[in-house]
């Protein structure tokens, strides 16, 4: 990498993520933002009506609201590599979710609960299971690109190399670049969901995009 300075390369390696994030979640998420215009009920509204009539409907319409949010918790936890495990832990996270929203007391945001039983679920699933089926970080199709083949290529090597890059991150940075890029959280709802001081999540992050930069010194130049 050439002399850049750290204002420069952290601007960089922001772009690398932002991208990474958008080639890679952002037609779930308007998918979700748009299933929420459609279903207009508060999280706790929906909740109450689960919880005292029942209604599955109400509970399918809370899955569809947070269902790619809490696969991508699980990524943050597990890494990008492991999309099948992360579909598990989600499915468990849902099945958990609905034997456990009468302990909802609403002290909290109900997307603040469910983040954090997302990412105890998934760390339990990690403890339990310490081997993964590998899977081939080229092998990861890049969707929803109408880019020519040539642009598709070439987005798909530089999406890979962030990819690994961002596997390699020790977990609890790796878990707030997830919460930050992917799913759009402030600092505070990161100190909030992950239970630590703002400052902390500043440092993690910091930290994160450091050892990006090292990874991925040779694209930064580009």
């Amino acid at each position: 990498m050439t002399c850049t300075s750290a204002v420069q390369v952290n601007d960089v390696v922001d772009k690398l993520l932002q991208r990474f994030a958008e080639v890679y979640v952002c037609a779930n998420v308007a998918e979700e933002a748009n299933q929420q215009v459609k279903d207009a009920l508060s999280d706790a509204a929906l909740v109450e009506s689960i919880v005292l009539r029942g209604n599955q409907q109400h509970f399918r319409t809370l899955l569809a609201r947070y269902k790619t949010k809490v696969h991508h918790i699980a990524l943050s936890v597990l890494g990008p590599s492991q999309q099948a495990q992360a579909e598990d832990v989600a499915q468990e996270v849902f099945i958990k979710l609905y034997q456990r929203l009468e302990s909802f007391r609403g002290d909290c945001l109900f997307s603040t609960w469910i983040y954090r039983l997302a990412i105890n679920a998934t760390i339990d699933y990690q403890r339990k299971n310490r081997k993964f089926e590998s899977v081939d970080i080229v092998d990861v199709i890049i969707p929803g690109s109408s880019a020519g083949a040539a642009s598709i290529l070439v987005e798909g090597e530089t999406s890979a190399r962030v990819k690994v890059a961002v596997n390699s991150l020790q977990q609890t940075q790796r878990m707030m670049v997830y919460l930050f890029y992917w799913l759009g959280f402030k600092i505070r709802e990161i100190a909030e969901v992950m239970d630590c001081p703002e400052g902390t999540v500043k440092v993690y992050l910091r930290r994160a995009k450091k050892h990006l930069a090292e990874q991925l010194g040779d694209r930064l130049d580009e």
